[in-house]
């Protein structure tokens, strides 16, 4: 769906599992994103959502993620900036629609300097009951 920009920004909802139902459910979340390769080319940046009463259970499945795609890029914990209510996740998505304009991510997100996105995508990961994943790219 576009996100109503001149650079044709696009949001595609990608993963949806409730965790309970899928016992290798990152697996089969790098599998929906296509495999580590493409998930390391495609993304400059993961914005991660890791609920305080599932804090133990989402940063579990952020390492793994993270372990089995070697993703070394900067990984933002959105909820730390945003903070804990039920549409948390919609507001991390405009905010990566503006980090992906900005074609950026800012020092203060970044935790030390500006850091370019060099064209690449945002991964909007959800953790914790249900997982989910959300690209945000130009298209």
């Amino acid at each position: 769906k576009h996100a109503g920009s001149a650079r044709g920004l696009c949001i595609s909802s990608c993963f949806y599992e409730r965790t309970e139902h899928h016992p290798d459910i990152i697996q089969a979340l790098i599998r929906s994103l296509g495999n580590a390769e493409q998930i390391c080319q495609k993304f400059g940046v993961m914005l991660v959502g890791i609920p305080a009463a599932l804090r133990e259970c989402g940063e579990k499945q952020v390492r793994e993620f993270l372990d089995q795609t070697r993703f070394n890029k900067p990984v933002i914990d959105y909820r730390k900036y945003i903070g804990e209510y039920a549409s948390a996740s919609a507001t991390a998505a405009v905010l990566g629609i503006k980090l992906l304009q900005l074609n950026r991510i800012p020092a203060r997100l970044s935790g030390e300097r500006d850091i370019g996105l060099d064209g690449k995508g945002v991964l909007l990961i959800g953790t914790g009951t249900f997982v989910t994943a959300i690209e945000i790219f130009q298209s």
